[in-house]
């Protein structure tokens, strides 16, 4: 009776609660052994990422400072200054394993300097310089070379490209004004790229969303952005080969964009506090939030903190009545958690609290049809989501349940 009685108001609980199919798993990692800032610039690779540069405030002070980071070790090292001087607003990209940076603003006037960096020595090597200056934009890498836009030609935006094996650049096209995003943001998916929001003009924040395929060398507006909101504020970045844009108002929103559908869902909150005007990157595994403005009660901080975002799909590609044969879940709020597997295999247990955040992790094997496992965790009472993996990673039970 008393187990049936916790379901009950689980039930009643949970009514009022969104059955969301994805989580954010925020973790903090190494801070950033340097100021706080904000309009800096980072990329990555799988194994490395570069960030740096920025503003430190709203006073001016800007910074030439830069920094890799060693993504399996979580650990930081410093390399040479920028040598182009202290810049806010700069661009910087990764392709091939080699590291560029440049563009920016040092103040007013834009520039149209790039470097590239060694990662041995941690110098800066000069690169050819841009046919235009630019800056507060992401550059965009496909079938190895990088794309800037806009750029500017008198009053006319340009699209240009950047060949890093002849160190050399070519005006890809012109368009027209109205589609020219300020403080736009983006990523490359399957070598075509899908970029917007920012301002439009430099005032109205845009939910405009376009697709360049430097192959055709066409622009396409596609969908507007169809949840919250977003602007020069927000950042956006890859993971795999899907794309993500975090800080998207009304707070910490993290939304997600399906290229197929050319529509985006809203996901999760992500980070403690909002972080606005951040920088970020991702690999094949997780996103990157660093520097940024940490909005708090005490307004607004320049920040050094590094945030990995891990989306956890909570969604199953298996019917329900199908799991309902293989894996049952009991639970009667003593703090255990017991499940019963019919179909031997090795399945990974996530325990996740109703905000997203991942608190517990188990794997198991199971050696033959009638498995018993406790999930012991008395220490995390409550209401809570159970994600249930087989060994290829695919989502065969998702629950709510009650510890």
């Amino acid at each position: 009776m008393m187990r049936l009685l916790y379901f009950f108001l689980t039930a009643i609980i949970l009514s009022n609660y969104s059955n969301a199919q994805f989580s954010c798993n925020s973790v903090r990692l190494a801070d950033v052994p340097g100021q706080g800032r904000y309009w800096a610039t980072a990329c990555s690779n799988n194994e490395y990422a570069l960030a740096g540069g920025g503003l430190a405030d709203f006073g001016g002070n800007r910074l030439a400072d830069f920094y890799l980071y060693n993504i399996a070790e979580n650990t930081w090292m410093r390399v040479d200054d920028y040598p182009g001087g202290a810049h806010e607003g700069m661009i910087s990209f990764e392709t091939d394993g080699r590291f560029f940076a440049g563009f920016g603003t040092p103040f007013i006037t834009s520039s149209k300097k790039l470097y590239e960096l060694n990662t041995s020595s941690g110098e800066w090597i000069p690169r050819a310089d841009a046919p235009f200056p630019a800056a507060y934009h992401q550059a965009y890498v496909a079938n190895g070379k990088a794309y800037i836009l806009p750029l500017y030609s008198g009053n006319t935006p340009n699209i240009i490209e950047y060949d890093p094996d002849s160190d050399s650049w070519r005006v890809v096209m012109q368009y027209n004004s109205e589609d020219v995003q300020t403080y736009s943001i983006g990523f490359t998916i399957n070598d075509i790229i899908y970029l917007g929001m920012g301002y439009e003009g430099f005032s109205n924040s845009s939910k405009r969303w376009y697709k360049f395929d430097p192959s055709t060398e066409t622009l396409t507006r596609l969908n507007d952005l169809n949840v919250g909101g977003a602007g020069r504020q927000s950042s956006a970045f890859k993971i795999n080969n899907t794309g993500y844009m975090y800080n998207v108002s009304p707070g910490r929103i993290m939304i997600r964009y399906n290229e197929t559908t050319d529509s985006w869902v809203q996901i999760c909150n992500f980070a403690q506090e909002r972080i606005a005007n951040a920088s970020s990157f991702g690999n094949t595994e997780f996103g990157y939030v660093v520097f940024g403005q940490i909005t708090g009660s005490s307004g607004n901080i320049s920040s050094n903190q590094l945030w990995q975002f891990e989306p956890v799909d909570l969604s199953s590609s298996v019917e329900d009545d199908v799991l309902e044969e293989n894996i049952q879940v009991f639970s009667g709020g003593d703090g255990d958690l017991h499940v019963n597997i019919s179909q031997p295999g090795i399945y990974q247990l996530d325990l996740f609290d109703l905000t997203g955040r991942r608190l517990a992790t188990e794997k198991i094997q199971s050696a033959n049809f009638a498995y018993q496992f406790t999930f012991k965790h008395n220490d995390l009472k409550g209401i809570h989501l159970l994600q249930i993996k087989d060994s290829n990673g695919i989502t065969v039970r998702r629950e709510k349940v009650y510890l």
